[in-house]
């Protein structure tokens, strides 16, 4: 119900959500590309030209069982000497999630395709991540905010 209420508000209408065949979100119609994203306490939309992809965590959650799954080993080196290490690994996780939302690729491995460049401790800014396919590596802008205790991360491609 929250996600249908922000896309009437982005879209000006009750929008008709359907599901792929991989259960990836698209507006009936496609006129415009959407990604969604919930945690317990947070919604997050984007709606657009573009496609685009947006994820929401929580901060408290403990993904350090699972770091040696998605991060890389520079990943896991600068995560770990920043100010809130925890914080930083949640963050990689989340824009791990807006990347793989937006490439829309299956069998992605997060660990070796998706490679994130050092991000600071502001609670807004913007890095780059570094989508590799078998001949190609796309660049692509995250921006990122935090709110209360998530993280929202978004990207569109350029």
């Amino acid at each position: 119900l929250s996600v249908r209420i922000l896309l009437t508000e982005l879209l000006g209408r009750y929008p008709e959500i359907v599901y792929d065949s991989h259960h990836r979100p698209y507006l009936a119609g496609r006129e415009k590309h959407i990604s969604i994203s919930h945690s317990r306490s947070l919604v997050a939309v984007i709606a657009g030209e573009r496609p685009a992809g947006i994820d929401t965590e929580e901060l408290h959650r403990d993904i350090s069982p699972i770091i040696h799954r998605f991060m890389n080993a520079a990943e896991i080196t600068w995560s770990s000497v920043a100010p809130d290490p925890s914080r930083a690994q949640v963050l990689c996780w989340s824009i791990k999630e807006s990347v793989f939302k937006l490439m829309a690729t299956e069998n992605v491995d997060f660990r070796s395709m998706i490679s994130i460049d050092p991000v600071g401790s502001d609670n807004l800014g913007r890095t780059t991540a570094n989508f590799r396919m078998s001949k190609e590596t796309v660049s692509i802008e995250v921006h990122y905010l935090f709110e209360q205790n998530n993280v929202i991360t978004w990207c569109e491609l350029p």
